[in-house]
Protein backbone atom coordinates (compact mmCIF):
# COMPACT_ATOMS: atom_id res chain seq x y z
CA UNK A 1 0.00 0.00 0.00
CA UNK A 2 1.45 3.36 -1.35
CA UNK A 3 1.35 6.21 0.98
CA UNK A 4 1.03 9.80 -0.35
CA UNK A 5 1.35 12.52 1.92
CA UNK A 6 2.23 15.19 0.10
CA UNK A 7 5.26 17.47 0.26
CA UNK A 8 4.48 18.23 4.45
CA UNK A 9 2.29 16.61 6.70
CA UNK A 10 1.39 19.07 9.35
CA UNK A 11 0.44 19.12 12.88
CA UNK A 12 0.83 15.51 13.95
CA UNK A 13 0.60 13.84 17.16
CA UNK A 14 3.21 11.56 19.16
CA UNK A 15 2.72 10.57 22.54
CA UNK A 16 5.34 10.91 25.20
CA UNK A 17 6.24 7.40 25.72
CA UNK A 18 6.96 6.87 21.87
CA UNK A 19 9.55 9.34 21.62
CA UNK A 20 13.44 8.79 22.18
CA UNK A 21 14.75 10.35 25.73
CA UNK A 22 14.64 14.08 26.16
CA UNK A 23 11.96 14.42 22.71
CA UNK A 24 9.99 16.63 23.70
CA UNK A 25 8.90 15.02 26.82
CA UNK A 26 7.04 17.57 29.18
CA UNK A 27 4.68 16.51 31.34
CA UNK A 28 2.63 13.65 29.53
CA UNK A 29 1.57 16.17 26.82
CA UNK A 30 1.74 15.08 23.25
CA UNK A 31 4.47 16.45 20.97
CA UNK A 32 3.07 18.37 18.13
CA UNK A 33 5.29 18.35 14.92
CA UNK A 34 5.62 18.20 10.84
CA UNK A 35 7.09 15.70 8.86
CA UNK A 36 7.95 17.20 5.65
CA UNK A 37 9.92 15.59 2.47
CA UNK A 38 11.95 12.96 4.18
CA UNK A 39 10.99 12.20 6.98
CA UNK A 40 8.14 10.34 5.59
CA UNK A 41 10.29 7.19 6.33
CA UNK A 42 10.29 7.97 9.98
CA UNK A 43 6.23 8.09 9.75
CA UNK A 44 6.00 4.96 8.15
CA UNK A 45 8.38 3.25 10.76
CA UNK A 46 6.41 4.58 13.54
CA UNK A 47 3.35 3.39 12.04
CA UNK A 48 4.84 0.04 11.68
CA UNK A 49 6.36 -0.13 15.63
CA UNK A 50 2.47 0.73 16.39
CA UNK A 51 1.53 -1.79 14.68
CA UNK A 52 3.27 -4.57 15.64
CA UNK A 53 2.55 -3.19 19.24
CA UNK A 54 -0.71 -3.65 18.77
CA UNK A 55 -0.13 -7.20 17.66
CA UNK A 56 2.06 -7.99 20.44
CA UNK A 57 -0.79 -6.47 22.83
CA UNK A 58 -3.09 -9.04 21.51
CA UNK A 59 -0.85 -11.91 21.53
CA UNK A 60 0.48 -11.65 25.21
CA UNK A 61 -3.30 -10.62 26.52
CA UNK A 62 -4.22 -14.03 25.19
CA UNK A 63 -1.29 -15.75 26.88
CA UNK A 64 -1.93 -13.94 30.33
CA UNK A 65 -5.60 -14.89 29.99
CA UNK A 66 -4.58 -18.24 29.44
CA UNK A 67 -3.00 -18.89 33.00
CA UNK A 68 -6.25 -16.98 34.68
CA UNK A 69 -8.12 -19.37 33.02
CA UNK A 70 -5.83 -22.37 33.95
CA UNK A 71 -6.42 -20.68 37.59
CA UNK A 72 -10.53 -21.00 37.26
CA UNK A 73 -10.53 -24.42 36.12
CA UNK A 74 -7.78 -25.63 37.94
CA UNK A 75 -5.80 -27.11 35.16
CA UNK A 76 -2.54 -27.28 36.64
CA UNK A 77 -1.21 -28.97 33.01
CA UNK A 78 -2.23 -25.46 31.00
CA UNK A 79 -0.68 -23.51 33.73
CA UNK A 80 2.68 -25.10 33.21
CA UNK A 81 2.74 -24.94 29.70
CA UNK A 82 2.64 -21.51 29.77
CA UNK A 83 5.12 -20.76 32.69
CA UNK A 84 9.26 -21.28 31.99
CA UNK A 85 11.18 -23.51 33.84
CA UNK A 86 12.94 -20.86 35.44
CA UNK A 87 9.72 -18.98 35.91
CA UNK A 88 9.94 -16.28 39.15
CA UNK A 89 6.59 -14.87 40.76
CA UNK A 90 6.74 -12.11 43.07
CA UNK A 91 3.90 -11.31 45.48
CA UNK A 92 2.97 -9.84 48.84
CA UNK A 93 3.88 -12.79 50.39
CA UNK A 94 7.14 -13.80 48.71
CA UNK A 95 8.35 -15.40 46.05
CA UNK A 96 7.39 -18.26 44.01
CA UNK A 97 8.48 -20.67 41.38
CA UNK A 98 6.89 -22.38 38.61
CA UNK A 99 6.12 -25.88 40.93
CA UNK A 100 4.41 -23.41 43.48
CA UNK A 101 2.46 -21.39 40.48
CA UNK A 102 1.30 -24.92 39.17
CA UNK A 103 1.13 -26.17 42.68
CA UNK A 104 -1.87 -23.44 43.97
CA UNK A 105 -4.36 -25.39 41.42
CA UNK A 106 -3.22 -29.18 42.44
CA UNK A 107 -6.80 -29.21 44.51
CA UNK A 108 -8.98 -27.41 41.87
CA UNK A 109 -9.89 -24.26 40.46
CA UNK A 110 -8.64 -21.26 43.09
CA UNK A 111 -9.59 -18.27 41.13
CA UNK A 112 -13.66 -17.63 40.60
CA UNK A 113 -13.99 -14.80 38.38
CA UNK A 114 -11.81 -12.11 37.26
CA UNK A 115 -11.47 -9.15 35.26
CA UNK A 116 -8.36 -7.85 33.12
CA UNK A 117 -7.97 -4.14 31.70
CA UNK A 118 -5.47 -1.05 31.24
CA UNK A 119 -3.40 -3.67 29.60
CA UNK A 120 -0.49 -2.15 27.88
CA UNK A 121 2.85 -4.00 26.57
CA UNK A 122 6.63 -2.87 26.40
CA UNK A 123 8.50 -4.86 24.44
CA UNK A 124 11.77 -5.15 25.94
CA UNK A 125 13.80 -6.59 22.80
CA UNK A 126 13.54 -8.96 19.93
CA UNK A 127 12.29 -11.69 22.40
CA UNK A 128 10.90 -10.25 25.26
CA UNK A 129 7.99 -8.02 26.35
CA UNK A 130 6.48 -6.83 29.87
CA UNK A 131 2.76 -7.07 29.78
CA UNK A 132 0.96 -4.73 32.76
CA UNK A 133 -2.50 -4.37 33.56
CA UNK A 134 -4.99 -4.52 36.58
CA UNK A 135 -6.81 -7.27 37.91
CA UNK A 136 -9.76 -7.63 39.90
CA UNK A 137 -10.72 -11.33 40.87
CA UNK A 138 -12.65 -12.87 43.62
CA UNK A 139 -11.21 -16.43 44.69
CA UNK A 140 -13.02 -19.37 45.28
CA UNK A 141 -15.05 -19.45 48.38
CA UNK A 142 -15.35 -15.95 48.01
CA UNK A 143 -17.60 -13.07 47.80
CA UNK A 144 -15.90 -9.52 47.80
CA UNK A 145 -12.97 -8.89 45.02
CA UNK A 146 -9.69 -8.82 45.09
CA UNK A 147 -7.42 -6.10 43.03
CA UNK A 148 -4.18 -6.00 42.50
CA UNK A 149 -1.63 -4.59 39.49
CA UNK A 150 0.06 -7.49 37.53
CA UNK A 151 3.98 -7.31 35.70
CA UNK A 152 4.30 -10.58 33.57
CA UNK A 153 7.43 -11.28 31.77
CA UNK A 154 6.88 -13.02 28.87
CA UNK A 155 9.81 -14.23 26.47
CA UNK A 156 9.25 -15.50 22.81
CA UNK A 157 10.61 -19.19 21.96
CA UNK A 158 10.14 -21.35 19.00
CA UNK A 159 7.48 -23.04 20.74
CA UNK A 160 5.84 -19.56 21.81
CA UNK A 161 5.27 -17.25 24.52
CA UNK A 162 6.43 -18.40 28.23
CA UNK A 163 5.91 -16.49 30.99
CA UNK A 164 9.38 -16.02 32.77
CA UNK A 165 8.69 -13.18 35.47
CA UNK A 166 5.74 -12.03 36.92
CA UNK A 167 4.91 -9.28 39.90
CA UNK A 168 1.29 -8.66 41.86
CA UNK A 169 1.09 -5.60 43.33
CA UNK A 170 -1.90 -5.23 45.61
CA UNK A 171 -4.16 -2.18 44.29
CA UNK A 172 -5.79 0.04 46.80
CA UNK A 173 -9.38 -0.09 44.58
CA UNK A 174 -11.18 -1.26 41.89
CA UNK A 175 -10.44 1.23 39.17
CA UNK A 176 -14.08 1.68 36.84
CA UNK A 177 -12.34 0.18 33.32
CA UNK A 178 -14.15 -2.07 30.83
CA UNK A 179 -12.80 -5.65 30.97
CA UNK A 180 -10.88 -7.17 28.30
CA UNK A 181 -12.98 -9.21 25.87
CA UNK A 182 -13.61 -12.44 26.19
CA UNK A 183 -12.24 -12.92 29.76
CA UNK A 184 -14.92 -13.82 32.76
CA UNK A 185 -16.50 -10.73 34.30
CA UNK A 186 -18.51 -12.10 36.78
Amino acid sequence: MALNYGPCVRNMQLLPWHLPEGAGKRSGQPLRFSICNGDVAFLRRYQRCMTETADLLHTLTICETQVWQALVAGDAQADAAALDAAFLGVYPDGFACKADHVGQVSNGPTIASYRLSGLRVLPLGAEHAVLSYHAAFHRVGQNTFEAMYVSSIWRQTSKGWVNIFSQDTPAAELPNQSPVSGSPTE
